[in-house]
């Protein structure tokens, strides 16, 4: 840090993060690995940052004041993963490199990022009353073709304390409005733009990659418009801070399969629109304030939605995850970001669960249409702390609600297949009649009257195939911390401490789930 004089000051920072970590993984002899397993990894990663900020700040006259900020950073990140790995042991048990009776399958990615930047602020202010603020960046990404690796983005932003504008009632202690408009940019991973092809298993062979890449790959783009109020009442003892948010990003960089006769499987480029809306509000209240006791609450809502407004042209759907059975997330033009889509049960026109008799047992009909099963994302959270403090004793409690988000789980199906669980413990000894329809050979369905076990059941209703039947609804209430704290400084007033303060607490103590079953998970 350096002050030149009492208007412009400046500062410097450079900073290193490294590490290297050595791992090993052993198998002995088993089904998958008849004379056992062995694999070494090494990974080394550095970070350097190194940056520099330049202040200015005058007051032009007694009503306007001034302050830029000029600066440049400088950031590069290196990663080594080296994995060798022998699949079977010429002697069992010994776990070397070396000990290897088949090839060694070695692979070694490298990768290198640089990102350089340059920007500047400034904020013009009148009377503490009116704020303008503009800001500007340039970032030259290395992750980026040659061309295109440079990409600027503004903000500007506009603030008004309307409390020291005008006349309010008593009761509104402070009230200020704010709005901005920001465009901002996002490269991609190390690596991406490289169309190049794979080391083969035989020594000095190579094999074509998997996804070709745009060679006029652009960055991200995400214009941004927010509106916030922040309003405080009756001597700060009840404050709200409101903000409203409406993103649109384009030019993602996105990655869809095309036709194998290529010689590849997928092709990245730029395109598709997401729009995304939220609200995020906060209330923070006194409900006492006394000379003993005070009594603080906080709570914070949020609300977001993420809408796909469209892809690229000739393209319905862009699979973003891929589950461990045939369900998927999927970004579709009127969807929301994070719909999962999969396989469910077949049902009637009255949506009835349609059975069919498998070796006289009654079992449900998997469909095979994908269809929309939910989406991941929560419809809405809220937090919520409460604070109290009784002379020099402390009490916080966190509870952490969130409404909505489904989940599709693998183990949700081999606890029913496994009868694991104690949803699995009627019809253990007797059959029973399965709720449902089915054919009756003229076109329609009526309700079903066979029999099946319980065994058959559960392992047929909880296929793992069956995205729908292993889809949740995540909604829970989590107590997520109590802590109760003691300053015992007036105890010790004679030692020379400045503060002594002990402290008991307690994190992720209960869970409340919406759905029964979700107890058997974390629903985070």
């Amino acid at each position: 840090n350096y002050k030149f004089n009492d208007n412009l000051s400046a500062f410097v920072r450079v900073g290193m993060d490294t590490y290297g970590d050595r791992r090993q993984s052993r198998r002995p002899a088993q089904r998958a690995f008849r004379q056992g397993m062995y694999r070494e990894q090494d990974i080394f990663l550095q970070e350097l940052n190194a940056d520099i900020l330049a202040t200015y700040t005058k007051d032009l006259n007694n009503k306007f004041s001034l302050e830029i900020n000029a600066g440049a950073s400088t950031y590069s990140q290196i990663i080594s993963n080296k994995v060798a790995q022998t699949n079977e042991l010429a002697l069992p048990g010994i776990y070397s490199l070396g000990n290897a009776a088949d090839l060694l399958a070695i692979t070694q990615v490298d990768t290198e990022r640089k990102l350089n930047s340059v920007y500047g602020t400034a904020e013009l202010s009148y009377d503490d009353k009116l704020y303008f603020d503009v800001t500007a960046r340039n970032d030259w990404s290395s992750t980026l073709p040659p061309g295109n690796q440079s990409f600027f983005y503004p903000s500007v932003g506009l603030s008004a304390v309307i409390s020291k504008m005008t006349e309010l009632p008593d009761f509104i202690s402070y009230l200020k409005l704010r709005t901005s408009y920001a465009l901002t940019g996002n490269s991609t991973r190390p690596g991406v733009i490289n169309n190049s092809y794979n080391l083969g298993v035989i020594p000095g062979s190579v094999t074509n990659g998997n996804t070709f890449t745009d060679q006029n790959l652009q960055n991200e783009k995400t214009e941004a418009m927010e509106f916030g109020i922040d309003l405080r009442l009756l001597d700060n003892r009840l404050t709200f801070d409101i903000d409203y948010y409406n993103y649109k990003t384009t030019d993602q960089i996105l990655t869809a399969p095309i036709s194998q006769s290529t010689g590849l499987s997928s092709r990245r480029f730029n395109a598709g629109e997401i729009n995304s809306k939220g609200i995020e509000v906060v209330l923070a209240a006194k409900p006492i304030v006394s000379e003993n006791f005070t009594w603080k609450s906080t709570y914070n809502f949020s609300r977001s939605r993420s809408e796909v407004v469209s892809l690229a042209d000739g393209i319905e759907t862009v699979i973003i995850a891929n589950g461990p059975s045939g369900g998927t997330i999927e970004a579709r033009p009127g969807g929301r970001m994070g719909d999962l889509y999969g396989r469910g049960f077949e049902r009637d026109p009255q949506g009835n669960i349609i059975l069919e008799n498998i070796g006289g047992l009654m079992r449900p009909k998997l469909g095979n249409e994908i269809k929309k099963l939910g989406n991941y994302n929560r419809d809405w959270t809220l937090g919520m702390t409460n604070n109290f403090n009784y002379k020099n004793f402390n009490l916080n409690i966190f509870l952490d609600y969130r409404n909505g988000g489904d989940f599709y789980s693998l183990t949700g199906s081999q606890l029913y297949r496994s009868g694991s669980i104690t949803e699995t413990l009627p019809y253990r000894t007797e059959d029973f009649v399965p709720e449902g329809v089915v054919a009756n050979g003229s076109g329609g369905f009526t309700p079903n009257t066979q029999t099946t076990t319980g065994y058959d059941w559960y392992r047929s209703y909880w296929d793992k195939n069956n995205t729908e039947a292993n889809t949740y609804d995540s909604t829970f209430l989590m107590l997520r911390e109590i802590s109760l704290g003691v300053d015992l400084k007036p105890y010790f007033e004679n030692l020379p401490v400045e503060k002594i303060k002990l402290s008991l607490f307690g994190r992720n103590l209960a869970t409340w789930t919406k759905d029964n079953f979700v107890r058997h998970f974390n629903p985070q």
